[in-house]
């Protein structure tokens, strides 16, 4: 599992996530594959307590944006 750190509406946050699939690349006949991310457990930084059941599922989508664009996948 890997950790990323960002910043979603001014709180500092703990990502831990697993990348699913990888990347291939576009050929005459397919396109171009990406690997997606699956976000497992969200942490507020310093705080030892997984906040992903808390969420709503628009806020994890929006989190789910902000490490898809930090990671640049």
């Amino acid at each position: 599992m890997e950790t990323t750190e960002i910043k979603y509406l001014g709180v500092p946050l703990i990502v831990h996530y697993k990348m699913d699939g990888k990347y291939y690349a576009a050929t005459r006949y397919e396109p171009e594959e990406l690997p997606s991310i699956i976000i497992e457990e969200i942490y507020i930084t310093d705080s030892e307590e997984n906040i992903y059941d808390m969420l709503l599922e628009s806020q994890i989508d929006d989190i789910y944006e902000l490490v898809n664009s930090k990671l640049e996948i």
